[in-house]
């Protein structure tokens, strides 16, 4: 059987793999035939990829995934170039000779990358990074962070790429895209779509029976997800506060409750050395450390929270869980989105670092899994266009 071949360029964060992956799955569902070689650049993002454990037993059924500068010798700088040069050497040899469909996420934007996209102009397609959609609320927040204006997206145009996927009519990129006359798909967020949810839900059952002692220790237990991302600054954060601040505040309020287990899922980023050396210091039993995908872990969990508006957080809320963001905003901030998360829709609850009295008593309630309708910011969904243009590429 003849492989049809998609070169996926990610980024150097998770973020992008999280939002190809189940696009990826739904395209592989209509086309057997397809086999995806992802590329990321550093062997950093190809561990944390690898360590969610979602993601390391899925990958095989979609193609493969790859290190563009090479996996031995990386600390070699002369080696990483040699790496690079032969994956590129290669992929423009495959490219010429068979047809191949491209995806980046900016990464054929720059030298040598860039050549890539000059061997294969045609069908090349860039991808949004933001998996709910351009945020005026977090682009703002950047600003405001940064002392620049409001209102205003300060991210660069990028030129490489002869299609655009977005999930927002808002990125400055898709008016771009229609000055030059390049075709835009909207779609719906990938991590929104029910065969995505399905599949997640799916594999929960799977995921516990091969997790027997977490399937005992949180039964019977109020189960709260806790989405940590960092303990340096956050963008949104108060600059007197960062995320150590934080953290050691929401696990003072949430080991004063009863009867409950904490799951932390902790960002790629995050220095576990001393995450799991602050954990052992509670000395509590019913806190766990665990690297599946949140979509899975949020079918398990009752409440889930997060420090600030984390991107994870949609996954937790499309889940049905009761979503908390408990945080500590600067005035300026507070000020531009009327006491109010960045991103409201996914937060059931806005509480500042100080209403430790009402997390409790949240987190004491009763609480049912609930059903959410989401729509980003499109004005259709051309997913079964791009769908029928990107098969017939190959052909």
């Amino acid at each position: 059987m003849k492989k049809k071949t998609a070169y996926v360029f990610l980024n150097d964060k998770t973020n992008s793999f999280d939002i190809f992956f189940p696009l990826a799955k739904k395209l592989k569902k209509t086309e057997k035939k397809l086999f995806f070689k992802f590329y990321v650049f550093n062997k950093k993002t190809h561990n944390d990829i690898k360590n969610n454990l979602l993601f390391k037993s899925e990958i095989p059924k979609l193609g493969e995934i790859n290190i563009m500068s090479g996996k031995v010798f990386s600390e070699v700088k002369l080696m990483r170039l040699l790496y690079t040069f032969y994956n590129i050497i290669k992929i423009t040899f495959f490219s010429l000779t068979t047809k191949s469909a491209f995806f980046h996420f900016k990464a054929l934007e720059k030298f040598p990358f860039n050549f890539l996209y000059s061997i294969n102009r045609n069908n090349c397609y860039l991808v949004d990074g933001d998996p709910w959609g351009y945020s005026e609320n977090i682009n703002n927040a950047i600003n405001i962070r940064n002392n620049k204006k409001v209102n205003v997206q300060h991210k660069p145009l990028h030129k490489n790429y002869s299609k655009l996927i977005t999930f927002s009519k808002y990125w400055n990129q898709v008016n771009y895209s229609k000055k030059i006359n390049k075709p835009i798909y909207f779609l719906k967020s990938t991590r929104a779509e029910k065969d995505w949810l399905d599949f997640c839900k799916a594999k929960t059952k799977s995921f516990l029976d091969k997790n027997r002692t977490l399937k005992n220790e949180i039964k019977g237990t109020k189960v709260i997800l806790y989405l940590f991302g960092t303990f340096t600054d956050i963008v949104t954060v108060d600059q007197s506060y960062n995320g150590h601040k934080l953290f050691l505040k929401t696990m003072e309020v949430l080991t004063e409750i009863n009867n409950i287990t904490i799951i932390i899922k902790p960002h790629p980023n995050v220095d576990l050395n001393y995450l799991y050396y602050l954990v052992s210091k509670l000395n509590n039993k019913k806190i766990i450390i665990n690297f599946m995908h949140i979509s899975v872990l949020s079918n398990i969990c009752k409440f889930a929270i997060s420090n600030y508006m984390s991107l994870a957080m949609g996954d937790a809320w499309l889940s049905g869980l009761t979503t908390i963001e408990f945080t500590k905003y600067s005035d300026k901030l507070l000020e531009y989105t009327n006491n109010n998360s960045t991103i409201p829709q996914f937060a059931d609850y806005f509480l500042n670092i100080d209403e430790t009295k009402k997390l409790k008593d949240i987190l004491n309630r009763q609480t049912k899994v609930e059903k959410r309708k989401y729509k980003n910011a499109i004005p259709k969904n051309d997913y079964i266009i791009f769908a029928n243009d990107f098969l017939k590429s190959f052909n």
